[in-house]
């Protein structure tokens, strides 16, 4: 499981590098047209480490950063605690974002978005139901806001907020719903007052027995410009705020049993984290830059073996990738440029 597990950071050395593939040089071209032969990597060395003024922490899911690649991770002793750090990328200090008592008593941690400004979204649950709460500048939650979907829907992770407060959500009917429902995909526009914009069609059924059981591929993000990237096997699907479909990106992965996990916009770029078990059936991750307006393909990066389990959190065409690291038991941040 990629989304849903428990991930501890490891001791590492102090550097860390990206393996990089060369970047295309042919014209671009319809990416259907375009053959997946990436060249072999070359080593690509990251600047130096800053260190992280909070302690060591566990952390559930991915991590989400805003525009200025300060670093969000659900930093909890447990996946239903409500309590998500804020890593400045400049500083290295840490901001909490929490719900108090009251609020951890009536309903559950679902998952979190970063909004392309920084505002921090919870997504809470209490069945049959979902609420949004977002926090202020200075870490303060405001008021839960019902969002009115339909009953007994699981949204695994695919929850994202725009600036303007525009919220986008997709899942499925669980084993709760009613039997006619059951196992259908849903996906969804709201406003912050939780009221549905638009909703979407979603082709094929999900196994509500088996799905716990795989890992989610996919992944959806809110850019800059209000609009949203739906990072799907195959395509990206880019809605306004209305909940138009404004284009679709056709791609290939690297290796075709790779799972999407994160997907990140930059600069007319677009980061997709794909990840597969190895022989040993421990996940690797790799990066694949595609042209944001064409879909070529401009490289692949991933870490070393040496590296381990060390995932990038954020990526800038500026900035290039920022990662978290673990050496003896000091936290950094980390960034290698793309070349």
């Amino acid at each position: 499981m990629i989304q849903r597990v428990l991930v501890t950071l490891l001791l590492l050395g102090s550097g860390i590098s990206f393996a990089q593939s060369s970047v295309w040089k042919r014209p671009p071209v319809p990416i259907a047209q375009s053959p997946w032969k990436p060249p072999p990597p070359a080593l690509v060395e990251s600047g130096t480490p800053k260190p992280v003024q909070v302690p060591q922490f566990t952390f559930w899911g991915v991590h989400q950063c805003d525009d200025e690649s300060n670093v969000y991770a659900h930093a909890a002793p447990s996946f239903r605690a409500k309590d998500v750090l804020k890593i400045s990328g400049s500083t290295g200090e840490g901001s909490p974002f929490r719900l108090d008592n009251d609020e951890k008593e009536r309903k559950d941690f679902s998952t979190f978005s970063v909004s392309p400004n920084g505002t921090v979204w919870f997504l809470l649950r209490a069945d049959p139901n979902y609420y949004s709460v977002h926090f202020s500048s200075n870490g303060s939650p405001q008021s839960a806001t019902k969002l009115q979907v339909p009953d007994y829907l699981e949204i695994p992770d695919q929850f994202a907020v725009n600036n303007e407060g525009v919220i986008f959500l997709r899942g499925y009917f669980g084993a709760s719903a009613a039997e006619k429902l059951r196992g259908k995909r849903y996906a969804a526009l709201l406003d912050a007052s939780g009221k549905v914009i638009h909703t979407l069609s979603e082709g094929g059924d999900v196994d509500v027995q088996k799905i716990g059981l795989e890992t989610w591929d996919g992944y959806v993000g809110a850019a800059a410009n209000g609009r949203f990237y739906l990072f799907d096997p195959g395509k990206i699907t880019i809605l306004s705020p209305a909940g138009d479909v404004e284009r679709t990106i056709p791609f290939s992965k690297p290796k075709p049993e790779q799972k999407i996990f994160k997907g990140e916009v930059s600069g007319g770029l677009i980061a997709l984290w794909v990840s597969a078990p190895n022989k040993d059936e421990i996940w690797e991750t790799q990066y694949l830059i595609l042209d944001a307006d064409t879909g070529e393909p401009r490289g692949v990066f991933a870490a070393p073996a040496a590296v381990g389990f060390i995932t990038a959190s954020c990526f800038s065409r500026e900035q290039g990738f920022t990662s978290l690291q673990n050496s003896h038991s000091q936290l950094s941040l980390l960034r290698a440029k793309l070349p």
